[in-house]
């Protein structure tokens, strides 16, 4: 039988490249799906170079109004991730830095938010985006983890993730 992993805490800061990744990412998706329908709307093949402003125009104002969509709806969450060897846990405001949201106080901690499910969306090694669910329903969080916030804990966060409690796949075929 396959045992847990040991319980982990990761602080997930939040920072401001990882904000910028969030704003990027879809503002340039939405300039290429932009230049996609543009291409599709005139008669005769005109290459992006050669093109008038006109397309330059709509491209540039997609990326940005993809940019500042996301960059309001997605915003990476800030905290901490625990696992704790049964199930995971989210910890708002408890990312180590010592600034606080306007009307929050500083000696109060918010409670820990019990996760029903946390899948892994990205895996690019030394950064994660992971797909937490409120065990209370809920509007998933997008969490944004990179190995530079704690090195010594990423090998077993990185575990944890990963891990799937139950019997293993041989122990399953020798059972009767």
């Amino acid at each position: 039988m396959r045992h847990a992993p040991p319980a982990v805490e990761f602080p997930i800061p939040g920072t401001a490249l990882q904000r910028l990744a969030a704003a990027v990412v879809p503002g340039a998706a939405a300039a290429a799906i932009a230049a996609w329908l543009w291409s599709w709307s005139v008669r005769e093949p005109v290459s992006l170079i050669d093109a008038p402003k006109a397309p330059w125009a709509l491209l540039v104002l997609a990326a940005v109004l993809g940019g500042a969509i996301a960059h309001v709806l997605w915003r990476p969450a800030r905290g901490g991730l625990r696992w704790d060897g049964g199930g995971w846990y989210w910890l708002p405001g408890r990312d180590g830095s010592s600034d606080t949201s306007a009307g929050s106080d500083p000696g109060i901690e918010p409670d820990p938010v019990a996760l029903a499910t946390v899948r892994v969306q990205w895996d690019l090694g030394a950064w994660l985006l992971v797909k937490a669910t409120p065990d209370g329903g809920g509007r998933p969080l997008q969490i944004t983890a990179a190995r530079q916030a704690e090195p010594t804990r990423w090998h077993a966060l990185r575990v944890a993730l990963y891990h799937r409690c139950g019997p293993a796949p041989s122990d399953a075929q020798r059972r009767p």
